[in-house]
């Protein structure tokens, strides 16, 4: 998929970051896995994976 969003996914990707889309907002946008740029995973719902990540230790900050 070519997209502005490409390059800046390649880039994290390299820093060895994670990126996830939120499962519950692509289907509230009718959006599926193979809507997505290349290296973008998914998950159930970003909530449930922000509160679990804290619980964990993680640190939460939105840029």
């Amino acid at each position: 998929m070519n997209s502005p969003a490409t390059e800046t996914v390649k880039s994290a990707r390299q820093l060895d970051v994670s990126i996830l889309a939120c499962g519950n907002s692509m289907r509230s946008g009718g959006m599926e896995d193979k809507d997505l740029t290349t290296g973008i995973g998914t998950g159930p719902a970003a909530t449930a994976h922000l509160a679990q990540r804290q619980w964990d230790g993680w640190a939460y900050a939105r840029l």
